[in-house]
């Protein structure tokens, strides 16, 4: 999932550059790289964004629409509150993480990487919290798990 926050949003930041931009890096991510976007939430969105939402909408195929969900500021934080813990969503969107985002806070921090370097390594991801001999989930893993984005509706 993607947050994006509209609050300094101003219309005459807007010109035919940006529009180009928008339109080509959508086509590009559409073509190429369907569904590495699970959920857009553009917060705050100020009734101009919301105009010019209109016509970048238009840029952009129906299965990438149904993924981006424009939001004014009484929705924005009940949305993201629906769908993660209080204490991840940042306090300037109304939640309790006060943790500044260059800090890279996230609960990926808490696994590690098990490259396989060793004898008797096995190649995954294990929980930090788990040690050395915790279980290591692996690509094979991965695999077995059900992909939401491939299953027909």
């Amino acid at each position: 999932m993607s947050v994006m926050d509209m609050s300094n949003f101003s219309i005459t930041k807007v010109n035919s550059t940006i529009y180009t931009v928008i339109q080509r890096t959508s086509q590009i991510s559409q073509d190429f790289y369907p569904e590495q976007m699970a959920k857009l939430l553009i917060l705050n969105a100020p009734w101009s964004f919301t105009a010019c939402w209109s016509v970048i909408k238009g840029y952009l195929g129906e299965a990438t629409i149904k993924k981006i969900d424009v939001l004014g500021s009484k929705q924005s934080y009940k949305e993201l509150s629906n769908l993660m813990n209080d204490d991840q969503i940042p306090t300037w969107l109304g939640g309790q993480n006060d943790k500044c985002l260059s800090t890279d806070p996230g609960p990926w921090q808490d696994y590690e990487i098990v490259d396989g370097h060793k004898r008797g390594d096995i190649v995954g991801i294990r929980k930090k919290s788990d040690g050395p001999n915790g279980k290591v989930f692996t690509p094979c893993d991965m695999e077995a798990l059900p992909n939401l984005l491939l299953e027909d509706p």
